[in-house]
Formats: structure tokens, sequence, C-alpha cells
């Protein structure tokens, strides 16, 4: 969202990230939580979810970002990453977090616009 702000404007970025939120919301179960943690970042917590289940998931939602074509002023589509991190009950909600962010970053250095999975 920052290359869209950066170069066609805030009001064309904050029609991407409506527009971005209004397709990942349409996908997830009411029983799921997104929510926005701020900027270009989301959390999805999927319970009673398999980690299986959850790439198929992800990897849809990266397909429709990708299909809602949206131009981020530098002859390139926006596209979204996604790490995910199962949680365990001997871990914390930190170390968790800090799990999915360090696979997220992972994602984004392999290509972006792909799904990383911790294992």
């Amino acid at each position: 969202f920052k290359q869209i702000n950066d170069n066609l404007g805030h009001a064309e970025g904050d029609s991407a990230l409506k527009m971005v939120a209004n397709t990942l919301s349409k996908m997830v179960r009411s029983s799921d939580l997104l929510v926005r943690m701020g900027g270009d970042e989301f959390l999805l917590v999927l319970p009673d979810t398999t980690l299986e289940s959850a790439q198929i998931l992800t990897s849809r939602i990266c397909a429709a970002v990708g299909q809602l074509d949206i131009n981020s002023g530098n002859g390139h589509k926006l596209g979204i990453s996604i790490g995910l991190a199962e949680w365990n009950s001997e871990m914390s909600q930190d170390e968790w977090m800090q799990r999915a962010d360090e696979t997220l970053y992972q994602a984004k250095s392999n290509g972006r616009n792909q799904v990383c999975v911790d294992c």
C-alpha cells in the first residue's frame, strides 16, 4: 500500500486497502479472526484449522488479491505475501506472533506474492 500511496496518492491507497480487506473478509469464516495490524499487515487467526487447510486458503487469498488487478503505480500489480505459523499450547502468544512475522518476512524475501510456512 505504501507504493500506491507514494505513486498514486492516499485516496488510491485507501481504495486499494478497502478492496483487499473486502476480499479477505469474504473468504474467511465467521469463526476466524481477521484484523489489520497496521500499515499493510493483516493478521488472520484460523481456529480449528490444519496447517494444510490454512495453506489452501491462503493460496486462494493470494490469487484473489492478484485478480483484483490493483495497479501499484510503478507498473506492477499489488500482491500479498503471507507467513503461516501454527500455534501450539507450548507457545506464548508473543512467540507465535514472532514466528508468523519471521515467516512473513521470509515470504517477502523469497519474491513476494506467496505463502511461506513456518514448520
